[in-house]
């Protein structure tokens, strides 16, 4: 728009395709007196952006509301970007879920960050006893050492970890498997996980 365009519009005028969202919005910097947020409006031809707005009401010297200031900014990229990304995990989930192997994500420390269910299974630990490091615990005794010494020595080197051993369930059963891993790192190479 044009200043021209744009000078003169309403709340109305910003909020038609969405009256309801705009009143509740408008209703929260009156009663608050300021408001931060990211809303969905759309530009003068009728095509949506996504608009990260703080704004503050004026007052007169009895307090009363006069006007408000505020700052815009567009953010339909940022807004387009989380979306993607968010449906992208979305998948990954769904996918990390469906097949039949064990999936875990580790820090830098073993402190699990994710495990699928089908790792659980395997392990015959929940989620949280993995976070809580139990994880490691259910290595066989007889193959810790050396697995944790493989992972790290991979993890050093940048090469891909593979290598069979036991997990050691808390009844006593034992599972072999084939793990593989291979080292998360960062966009400067720092060691993620």
């Amino acid at each position: 728009a044009t200043e021209d365009e744009f000078i003169g519009l309403t709340p109305q005028d910003f909020f038609a395709h969405d009256l309801e969202t705009g009143r509740q919005l408008w209703r929260e910097m009156f009663d608050k007196g300021r408001l931060h947020v990211e809303t969905l409006e759309r530009k003068l031809d009728g095509t949506s952006m996504w608009i990260e707005g703080d704004y503050s009401c004026l007052y007169n010297s009895d307090g009363e509301i006069i006007g408000h200031f505020g700052i815009q900014r567009d953010i339909s990229d940022r807004k387009k970007s989380e979306i993607a990304l968010s449906a992208s995990e979305q998948r990954y989930a769904s996918l990390a879920e469906a097949v039949p192997v064990g999936i875990f994500r580790t820090d830098t420390e073993g402190h699990c960050l994710y495990v699928n269910e089908r790792w659980c299974e395997i392990t015959g630990l929940t989620f949280a006893e993995a976070q809580q490091d139990g994880w490691a615990q259910t290595l066989h005794p007889d193959d810790r050492e050396r697995v944790f010494a493989e992972w790290y020595d991979c993890a050093q080197h940048n090469l891909p970890f593979q290598s069979e051993y036991r997990f050691q369930k808390s009844n006593g059963d034992i599972t072999w498997v084939v793990g593989q891993a291979d080292a998360e790192r960062g966009i400067d190479g720092e060691l993620l996980g």
